[in-house]
């Protein structure tokens, strides 16, 4: 029998395109790619018709002589409007299986098959193992008799209803809710650009299943970003009714370059053709090839901005990946986290627009704590880098879309309104919010985040600082970092709206930036999050990085930070935890076996370990 631990990393690495180990024994998780037909794009209508597939069959009754299922009639509204509104159904305990495999009979399993795809339930419900998403804030779910203790949300943004219910074979049950808009999120709109459908090799979702997993968890923009293949979700989005006070998509794509992956949006809409993103296990380049995954980072990224010259961003996904071959700065051994130390600069810095410092593979603070150290050296020394929060989610649960997310500071109000140029230009001026749910805004002498100000007193700036969170999400610290340096640290307590505000004086010398935090110390529920982080013990903690206002303090109109010396901690982060059990698999593994374990470290800790 294959451990648990063994086929969560087996998991893992089917969906990362990696090979398992060898030798792997019988019986072991396998993943096979699918069995594409060659035909044209499949984005159906709101009657969710499925493909016979595994984890798409859903009983609806018990069997002969079982008794008859109780049905639940839910109506989620808005709490703005009173008017039905996308959101999530989770039930503690799911009933058996789950609702995308089979609610009669069998246990829970969030690496069921059911949980790649997800499943009908009933007209507008979508199925999963936890629970259901309600795409339109309404539908009807069939349920064992028993006791129920649901937890009603779409995402952190709202007030989340809990509540339980009991009922007998049979039984129809009418359960309504209500859900409050409490966090203030006026002038930014809620994205996730790292998003994985079934034109990826190794995701099995649906276009339109990935935006009702988007939309009802709060996700406002969706930028697709298959491997290797332009995606464009806006049929699907047409097709289920969503209008633009909704939700809007950029198209985008997951280039996979040669050191490791890249986020580039937008893209010329794809036209309607066979799957091209790229096959599972490692790339054949011995030949010459000059396909963009055996191209190096240097080649690459310019290639990449030429998608629509002058408006297309390029992001390093998951660019610190210490467990396998999918982080940029991994593979080159550059950064915070590697073998090799800092100040070396990276030879690409200038290259891209923006970086993954949070990712929903990548919950672990030790990770995140060097990315944002590699972040802040990068911004330490001129490159205005963007710092994005996405969920790089393949499938219905495990990595949960929008999980994490990014705010970003549009020029529009209504989702779909949103274009690729317009998203191109919040992301080139570092108008953004990266976070696993808390909420963080300031200002600096009137300016916003991603502006650049000159301070109206000489060596100091006046700033205002407000961080919120739903009652679910914890919110415990607010610290205000200037050039990378921990200037203050505030201890938060419940009990007010929004959860925290201040306004104070900070010294600034000179040209610099100034970067918040807020984060809290109890994890996120899994089952809302993604069980991915509690199923391999990383917890994912609410976090939440703004981008930097930047300061020209001598006010010449050119912003020139000084390249300060480097400076480290005193005790180096805890070792990759469980290493000796979790076995990586072939492809995946960095040279250096303990790439954690170096001596010094640069500005750590950010968060809290």
């Amino acid at each position: 029998m294959r451990s648990r631990a063994a086929l969560v990393l087996a998991l893992a690495a089917a969906e990362a395109g990696c090979e398992l180990p060898p030798g792997a024994p019988d019986g072991a998780l396998t993943l096979t790619p699918r069995n594409f037909d060659g035909g044209t794009i499949d984005l159906a209508g709101a009657d969710l018709t499925l493909p016979t597939l595994p984890g798409n069959l859903l009983p609806l009754d018990g069997g002969v002589g079982a008794p008859p299922l109780a049905r639940l009639i839910f109506t989620i509204t808005d709490g703005d409007d009173g008017q039905p509104v996308p959101s999530r159904v989770i039930f503690r305990p799911p009933p058996h299986a789950g609702f995308a495999d089979s609610i009669t009979s069998g246990r829970y399993d969030p690496l069921s098959w059911g949980g790649n795809t997800g499943a009908v339930v009933g007209p507008g419900v979508l199925g999963s193992p936890e629970g259901v998403l309600l795409a339109y804030g309404t539908g009807e779910v069939p349920v064992p008799a028993g006791t129920y203790s649901l937890f009603i949300t779409r995402g952190p943004e709202y007030e989340a209803v809990e509540t339980s219910v009991t009922v007998s074979a049979g039984e129809v049950r009418p359960i309504s809710a209500e859900l409050e808009r409490s966090v203030d999120t006026r002038g930014w709109l809620a994205a996730d650009m790292h998003v994985h459908t079934s034109r990826s090799f190794d995701s099995w979702m649906r276009g339109d299943r990935r935006v009702i997993s988007m939309v009802t968890g709060g996700v406002e923009v969706i930028v697709p970003t298959d491997h290797n293949v332009s995606t464009d979700l806006a049929p699907a989005i047409r097709a289920l009714g969503y209008g633009p006070d909704r939700v809007g998509t950029v198209t985008g794509n997951e280039f996979n370059f040669k050191e490791g992956h890249a986020g580039v949006y937008p893209v010329a809409p794809p036209p309607v053709f066979r799957q091209e993103g790229m096959p599972p296990g490692p790339p054949d380049c011995s030949m010459g090839s000059t396909a963009i995954y055996c191209t190096t980072a240097a080649l690459a990224f310019p290639r990449m901005h030429a998608e629509l010259p002058g408006v297309t961003v390029v992001t390093v996904n998951h660019p610190f990946w210490p467990e396998g071959d999918l982080g940029y700065f991994t593979n080159i051994q550059w950064g915070a986290g590697t073998a090799h130390p800092l100040p070396a600069l990276l030879p690409t810095a200038g290259l891209f627009d923006a970086m993954e410092v949070l990712n929903g593979y990548q919950t672990r603070a030790t990770v995140e704590n060097n990315l944002v150290a590699d972040w802040f050296f990068l911004l330490e020394h001129g490159h205005r880098i963007t710092a994005l929060g996405n969920s790089d989610t393949h499938r219905i649960n495990w990595v949960r879309g929008g999980w994490p997310r990014t705010w970003l500071r549009l020029p529009n109000d209504r989702p779909g309104d949103t274009t690729g140029a317009g998203l191109s230009e919040a992301i080139k001026h570092n108008r953004a919010i990266a976070s696993t749910g808390p909420f963080v805004i300031f200002t600096a002498d009137g300016a916003q985040i991603g502006d650049t100000v000159v301070p109206l007193r000489p060596g100091v700036v006046s700033l205002d600082i407000t961080a919120d969170a739903p009652a679910w999400i914890d919110l415990d610290r607010v610290r205000v970092y200037v050039d990378g340096e921990l200037r203050q640290d505030f201890q938060v307590s419940r009990g007010l709206r929004p959860v925290f505000h201040t306004r104070f004086d900070e010294k600034i010398a000179g040209d610099g930036f100034i970067v918040v935090f807020a984060s809290g110390s109890r994890p996120l529920p899994p089952d809302v999050v993604g069980e991915l982080s509690h199923t391999i013990g990383r917890e994912m903690l609410p976090w939440a990085i703004t981008n930097p206002i930047f300061v020209d303090g001598d006010g010449d109109g050119v912003w020139s930070p000084p390249r300060p010396a480097v400076r480290h901690l005193t005790r180096p982060p805890a070792p990759l935890a469980a290493r000796e059990e979790l076995s990586v698999p072939v492809g995946c593994g960095p040279d250096d076996p303990t790439p954690l374990e170096t001596p010094e470290q640069l500005l750590l800790p950010l968060l809290d370990p």
